[in-house]
């Protein structure tokens, strides 16, 4: 693995090159020393700190090309001073659109800074310390001193930050050699890891705070001695393979957080895979690192956090645990493209046959997903208004075969979803005391060609067509890809459809929805057959 080390450490060096150039300059400026964000118009107060992080490891790290370069520890400096200059009397710092005197801010910029200390430090004593490195190693010191102060006691916000801070006061404890720390971080660890037996975290946020966790709890390990909390950590990652779709992108609709139904990319996970795969010696996550890393060279998204360049910040967390990724970890070929993977404490069930996938999701209006390479579909159930099913249970003997049952005041619903070779089966079974109108709802996210018996049309995000006749079939208007849907159905000769459209206009301003309606109550089945 160890061009691909050094690969990634060349292209974070680009990175750092745009944050040299962004770094404010100006002594005047109250921003002096830390980068403006040009989307808020400000700089956060930690915002320096993590430059500082990042500045060092280029200084400190022989595989970059600033290797050695004094610029670096340079504006490292000034980086620092800007984030104490903000810092509170509490010793905290302000999250500025949301948690004033906060802690967990404080938290996270540790989780930077105090493993570039140790860099810095390491690199020191290879030879006589220049007067710039103990200028830039003493500032740090005094950061982490008072953040000691900022993170004791003042609680926290969101399940993840009881470990970012339990994980960032080991760093000081043992840096600083503070054993009365001790007690703060046993009153986080005291409620358990809210990690369950299948590797899912309480937050389910795959692309953010999952990975969050995964580095609070190596950090922990490390710190404390803890090898017990890296079995969390696994069992996560083994999980997070089963939530890539064909097209790249992660599966993110049963998230709680706010990468909640975004498309997201893996390369954050990298990071991960790569350390664990170090720690452990694990081939398979070697490999799964090499596949993100592949998947990120060949098609380079953007440019931010989520694409080509997205291996920069985290590199800084894990270096020292890791022997520098020396590279020397055997990579074995995963089958994460194959699997019939059941969650049930998260209400999800996940399959994969190749190019094909299909999530069953349940205490969301969003029931099911399919989706045949980058073409895909998400359904909904309409009746008073959308269903949240309220279960997922295996249907006995049948091979990637789920039930879920969910009612509202007017219907109860009954929907059996079996992923097949060739596409989906899903039948419907709706029970009421009275007749009611309901719908089968198909939203497509790419705009794309619909096409049936007599017509063919554009279809357009925010728009939406009732759909009588019992097969049409969706493609994506990009050239050259002749993939394509075929939707067949028994949801016809109804005179109900002008009330359900009523009901839910208008549609998701991303898709372009279908509906396939009847009365309550009914038995019907969709076939979605990929082409």
């Amino acid at each position: 693995m160890i061009e691909l080390i050094k690969e990634r450490t060349k292209r974070s060096d680009d990175v750092i090159v745009n944050l040299l150039e962004g770094q404010c300059m100006d002594p005047d400026s109250v921003y002096y020393g830390s980068i403006v964000d040009p989307e808020t118009g400000y700089s956060e107060p930690s915002r320096g700190v993590s430059i500082a992080g990042y500045f060092i490891l280029r200084y400190c790290n022989p595989f970059s090309r600033f290797y050695g370069n004094e610029l670096f520890l340079e504006r490292a400096f000034i980086a620092m001073k800007y984030s104490l200059s903000r810092m509170h009397s509490d010793n905290t710092f302000d999250l500025t659109c949301t948690n004033p005197h906060d802690p967990t801010s404080i938290a996270f910029s540790v989780r930077i800074v105090a493993p570039a200390l140790r860099l810095l430090k390491n690199h020191m004593q290879k030879k006589s310390p220049s007067e710039l490195e103990v200028k830039v190693y003493n500032i740090i010191i005094d950061f982490l001193t008072k953040s000691a102060d900022g993170m004791v006691g003042n609680g926290f916000h969101t399940p993840n930050h009881r470990w970012v801070l339990a994980s960032a006061l080991a760093l000081v404890m043992n840096i600083l050699d503070m054993p009365e720390l001790m007690d703060e971080i046993n009153s986080y660890l005291v409620e358990g890891i809210d990690c369950d037996e299948y590797g899912e975290y309480a937050e389910r946020s795959i692309s953010i705070y999952n990975l969050t966790n995964n580095e609070s709890l190596i950090i922990l390990a490390h710190e404390l001695n803890r090898p017990d909390f890296l079995e969390h950590v696994r069992r996560n990652l083994y999980m997070s393979t089963k939530y890539f779709e064909p097209d790249g992108t992660l599966y993110t609709l049963n998230s709680t957080r706010q990468d909640f139904g975004t498309k997201t990319y893996p390369f954050a996970l990298f990071e991960s895979y790569m350390v664990m795969a170090h720690i452990d010696k694990n081939p398979q996550f070697a490999y799964m690192a090499k596949v993100i890393y592949d998947m990120s060279s060949s098609n380079p998204y953007d440019i931010n956090d989520q694409g080509y360049y997205s291996f920069a910040g985290r590199h800084v967390q894990h270096m020292e645990y890791t022997s520098l990724y020396s590279g020397d970890v055997a990579i074995e070929p995963f089958d994460y493209t194959h699997y019939d993977a059941f969650f049930p404490n998260s209400d999800i069930a996940r399959m994969r046959d190749g190019e094909n996938s299909m999530t069953v999701l349940a205490k969301n209006v969003m029931a099911i997903k399919y989706m045949h390479k980058f073409l895909s579909i998400h359904m909904m159930f309409l009746s008073e208004g959308f269903i949240e099913f309220d279960s997922i249970e295996k249907i006995p003997g049948i091979p990637f075969g789920y039930r879920m049952h969910g009612k509202d005041t007017k219907t109860e619903v009954i929907l059996e979803c079996i992923f097949q070779p060739d596409g989906a089966r899903i039948s419907l079974e709706t029970k009421a005391d009275q007749l009611y109108p309901c719908a089968a709802v198909l939203m497509f996210d790419k705009e794309g060609i619909l096409q049936g018996n007599g017509y063919s049309l554009k279809t357009k995000k925010g728009k939406n067509l009732r759909v009588k006749n019992s097969k049409f079939s969706y493609s994506h208007f990009v050239k050259f890809h002749p993939y394509f849907l075929n939707i067949e159905h028994d949801f016809v000769d109804d005179s109900f459809s002008g009330i359900c459209v009523n009901k839910v206009m208008p549609t998701d301003k991303n898709a372009f929805t279908v509906f396939l309606t009847a009365e309550a109550p009914f038995k019907k089945t969709i076939f979605i057959k990929k082409g």
